[in-house]
């Protein structure tokens, strides 16, 4: 099973637009969340929007997509006033040929959503304000934009950094490095200080007590703003929209939920994320860059890492749209581990790692094994994982090798077919293991 294609769209005024769709459902617009940088993978690196997006996609259709100007989307464009914003998202609605869509801004797009919602009511089936406002131009007057414009101005490389840092986190150093790979191969310092800019511009207050769309206003902390200024801001939008309901929560993930439930009208038993990792039986993949250490010095550092940081985003994206929960805790080499509850889960799993390398000119080595793990922090282990790790360097390019206890497990509920590549001496482990190549069925 791909991962779900990166599609594209032409906006009226030529722009190419790229975005990407997932799960079934009612469908919901993810609206990115921040102007000055963009990649389709950058906002699912960050933990509390990574665990939004895995409660919502099994649940509704999440449709993302990269602003003009950044990321996968077309870099030079002729306007990038708020006009053509909502012209690009029309555009991708028309696209997919859907008649009403929610739509859940965050942070600095709720302009954008309220002046959609307002233009095109007809279009809107629900609004979303997630801890985000209704005018930014005084946004940027805080002191928290105040320092981070002044980076901008000055220092691109430490600017990332921080940003990066504010949204991942001090505590998940290694996160916050993929995003900075993210924000730097998405857009440049002279196409974020163009996006901030004409930001600052973006004002809907007037429009909120016309708007005539179910709107329900979340607030939850967030980091871009203070808490108490993201409290205050949410009520004067509640207030401001007429039947408007407000939700205060205590991170995205609960914000998701409360999504969910107002899109559909049912109510979310909750659930173990998808990002959760077990405790007992699980499946075990690893997926690892074939030859890093040689491509590395073929390369460059620099190129490779930003290769490799970009594949790495992909495979735990394609991952979580499995069912799959990527192991943030450290890996050796320059690879992903995984944890499924299912064979089925884990052989899609890997598909969508081997599909995410392709035209990358990376290669990778992929193994699955199962048996029982034990988690500890941000990690798991056991010999089970040690097997999947043997296994994984068994693997030659691109070819997903699996245990016979994965192979017996997944027989019956998938299409995949399984070549016999015999028993095989592990190291450190005692008994021979039979190993089976995966291919598409």
């Amino acid at each position: 099973m791909a991962e779900p294609r990166v599609q594209y769209v032409t906006a009226p005024d030529g722009v190419n637009l790229a975005f990407r769709t997932a799960g079934e459902g009612a469908r919901v617009v993810f609206l990115p969340a921040i102007v000055s940088y963009g990649h389709l993978q950058t906002e699912a690196l960050i933990p509390g929007t990574r665990r939004a997006l895995e409660y919502l996609t099994p649940r509704v259709n999440v449709i993302r997509y990269d602003r003009r100007g950044l990321g996968l989307s077309d870099r030079d464009v002729p306007d990038d006033s708020l006009q053509a914003h909502m012209s690009d998202l029309l555009a991708i609605i028309d696209c997919l040929e859907i008649e009403r869509v929610a739509l859940y801004a965050r942070m600095l797009h709720g302009p954008l959503a309220i002046t959609f919602a307002h233009q095109y009511p007809d279009r809107v089936s629900h609004l979303i304000l997630g801890a985000t406002t209704a005018s930014l131009s005084d946004v940027f007057e805080t002191s928290r934009f105040r320092a981070l414009t002044a980076l901008l101005e000055t220092d691109w490389e430490l600017y990332t950094s921080v940003v990066a840092l504010l949204f991942a986190g001090w505590s998940e150093p290694e996160v916050a490095a993929r995003i900075v790979a993210q924000m730097r191969a998405g857009t440049t310092p002279e196409r974020a200080r163009h996006a901030r800019d004409m930001a600052r511009t973006w004002d809907a207050t007037a429009l909120m007590p016309s708007l005539r769309v179910p709107t329900l206003v979340v607030t939850y902390p967030s980091g871009w703003l203070p808490d108490d200024d993201l409290s205050r801001r949410a009520r004067e939008m509640a207030g401001a929209i007429p039947g408007a309901h407000m939700l205060m929560v205590d991170d995205e993930e609960q914000a998701a939920r409360a999504v969910y439930e107002f899109v559909t009208g049912n109510e979310a038993a909750p659930i173990r994320s998808a990002a959760t990792l077990p405790e007992g039986t699980a499946i075990i993949l690893f997926a690892d860059i074939v030859d890093s250490t040689a491509l590395t010095e073929q390369l460059g550092d620099a190129v490779f890492r930003a290769r490799a940081s970009r594949l790495d985003a992909a495979m735990r994206a394609g991952i979580r749209e499995c069912g799959g929960a990527p192991v943030e805790g450290k890996v050796m080499g320059d690879g992903v581990m995984a944890v499924f509850s299912s064979a089925r889960q884990a052989i899609d799993g890997a598909f969508r790692c081997e599909a995410a390398a392709d035209g990358t000119g990376l290669a990778l080595h992929l193994g699955i094994h199962a048996g029982d793990v034990t988690r500890e922090g941000d990690n798991v282990y056991g010999g089970a994982v040690n097997v999947a790790s043997r296994i994984c360097s068994l693997s030659v390019n691109d070819e997903i090798l699996v245990s016979s206890t994965v192979r017996d497990l997944a027989r019956t509920s998938t299409a995949a077919m399984f070549d016999d590549r015999g028993e095989h001496q592990l190291k450190g482990i005692a008994e021979a293991v039979r190993v089976y190549a995966v291919r598409a069925g």
